[in-house]
């Protein structure tokens, strides 16, 4: 959560494919620590990693939705959402296959191929436009509706990570 909250006034600084770039060479790197941790604090600390690829991942997806014209990001915000949740429906069953078949170890080649992908992948996603963070910030948070939307997205992604891991 710090780190999402970080990056989000950065990511104009940082600007997308930077941080698409970023966030999957950290998940490369932490699924490569988790893979070969030799003892339960090394194996967390991994996990550190982790969250920041994972913030920095799908903040530059959320981000992304600019590059879209007004009227289609809607559509491509639901796009974005929807590959979470696909991520978690496909991906799990198919590491807890390779978990099963191999090692658990081995497993973290699946998240891994994924990072790669979004590695290659992030040389050609759009340049966003920018604008100043702080201001646009100050400005969706004094929207009631706005403040609204976030809080149940974050209700919604506790809810959807409760369901799964639970």
């Amino acid at each position: 959560i710090a780190a999402s909250i970080a990056i989000a006034g950065r990511i104009d600084a940082v600007g997308v494919r930077r941080l698409l770039a970023a966030g999957s060479a950290l998940g490369i790197i932490a699924c490569a620590a988790i893979a070969v941790s030799p003892t339960l604090v090394t194996f967390l600390a991994a996990h550190v990693l982790v969250g920041l690829a994972f913030a920095s991942l799908l903040s530059a997806g959320f981000a992304g939705v600019a590059a879209f014209p007004p009227e289609r990001r809607t559509w491509a915000m639901g796009y974005v959402a929807g590959a979470g949740s696909l991520a978690w429906i496909v991906v799990n069953p198919v590491a807890g296959a390779a978990t099963e078949w191999l090692s658990w170890r081995a497993a973290e080649a699946v998240p891994a191929a994924i990072a790669v992908a979004v590695l290659v992948a992030a040389r050609a996603a759009a340049l966003v436009p920018s604008a100043p963070a702080a201001s646009r910030l100050r400005t969706l948070l004094r929207e009631r509706s706005a403040r609204r939307w976030i809080g149940a997205e974050a209700i919604a992604y506790g809810a959807w990570t409760a369901l799964l891991t639970f």
